[in-house]
């Protein structure tokens, strides 16, 4: 009984987010804080998200790495990492997947025993496209990006 009514509080929380990710024509901007809100929900941490240009130093990417993109006329840039415990980083992926979000990413990258998120232009794609040492650098966090469509 008492998972039930948690799965009914944890759905009334972030049923306005998951909407507002699927909502046709919200801005890329607006998906990504609500990614991030789903990340934060997860207890997870983000960070390595606001753009090139910015006051913040974004670093340890390659180059031309989502990090250092920003929306047009915006100060937000296309991606973030987020990290926290292993068990929070996979149900956080958990969430992505059972709701059905993951093909609104540009990028998804993690890599965890039994919880992997490897997605590019929305759909899932083989982690070795990634390289093996992106692959592995997705271990302790998640990396979430979106662009503006279309891809």
């Amino acid at each position: 009984m008492a998972y039930h009514l948690q799965n009914i509080l944890i759905l009334a929380k972030t049923m306005p987010w998951v909407k507002g990710i699927k909502k046709r024509g919200q801005s890329p901007v607006t998906q990504l804080i609500y990614f991030d809100k789903i990340c934060r929900f997860h207890g997870l941490q983000t960070w390595q998200w606001i753009g090139k240009n910015s006051r913040s130093k974004i670093t340890g990417h390659s180059e031309g790495s989502w990090h250092y993109q920003q929306f047009p006329g915006s100060r937000f840039g296309m991606a973030f990492d987020a990290f926290g415990p292993v068990g929070n980083m996979r149900a956080c992926v958990a969430f992505i997947e059972k709701n059905h979000l993951k093909r609104y990413l540009y990028e998804g990258i993690f890599q965890a025993p039994g919880r992997n998120l490897s997605v590019k232009r929305g759909i899932n794609i083989p982690p070795s496209n990634w390289g093996t040492k992106c692959w592995n650098d997705h271990k302790d966090h998640i990396h979430i990006a979106i662009k503006p469509k279309p891809w």
